[in-house]
């Protein structure tokens, strides 16, 4: 199984923590798009979302980053 690099945010004893982690496609929910990423930065929701700050997050665990570009491999 291909291992892949994620910013994964957590909730742990209603704090929210944020790391890379090694996941595979099956770590991901039914849904998700799978992207080999090209490019990437840290926007301000990101921010929010990592630290807790925003309270954004509708439900845990979950994938930070939303600006990318890459090419999509293939829908889960």
């Amino acid at each position: 199984m291909n291992k892949f690099k994620a910013y994964r945010i957590r909730e742990i004893e209603k704090k929210v923590v944020a790391g890379f982690e090694e996941l595979t496609i099956d770590d991901l929910d039914q849904g998700e798009v799978v992207v080999r990423v090209a490019y990437s930065s840290v926007n301000y929701k990101d921010a929010l979302a990592a630290t807790g700050a925003g309270r954004i997050i509708r439900r845990f665990p979950c994938v930070g980053g939303i600006d990318l570009s890459g090419t999509t491999c293939r829908g889960r």
